[in-house]
């Protein structure tokens, strides 16, 4: 009984990630591993049963007829672990490319807040020179 009552925490988590799925080929993946899994507790449940009337039907249940089903569950769960390998790297390059493209924009805008700075100082330092000859402040 303790594995039926465990298995509800990855049948939750198989709900939950049916919710989140966006993908085509996601949401088939995870509702073939709910129905795995549910085939998965389906032996379960038999020999959980069988293994108080009849316990070498129950051993065969366990050892063969369950092995299958545990079998196609792990290459569910496989498949929609490459899944979800693609999309995090995927969203880790699209994070990476959109930090390169924003150190690129500060850089150049620093630079052209710089050079700004720079017409500014000069700007204004010739406006507020004073306007007479160099000559005249010559003095003999």
């Amino acid at each position: 009984m303790l594995i039926l009552n465990s298995q509800k925490q990855p049948d939750g988590s198989l709900q939950t990630l049916l919710s989140l799925s966006d993908l085509p080929e996601e949401t088939a993946g995870t509702q073939k591993a709910i129905a795995d899994a549910k085939a998965y507790e389906g032996y379960w449940n038999q020999v959980y049963q069988l293994n108080f009337t009849n316990h070498s039907q129950a051993a065969q249940i366990m050892y063969i007829g369950n092995s299958d089903a545990s079998a196609t569950l792990t290459n569910d769960l496989v498949q929609l672990q490459k899944i979800a390998q693609q999309r995090v790297l995927l969203h880790a390059n699209d994070a990476l490319k959109l930090s390169q493209d924003n150190t690129t924009t500060m850089l150049v805008g620093g630079v052209l807040i710089l050079l700004l700075g720079l017409f500014l100082m000069f700007y204004i330092r010739r406006i507020a020179s004073p306007k007479w000859p160099r000559s005249a402040l010559k003095t003999y």
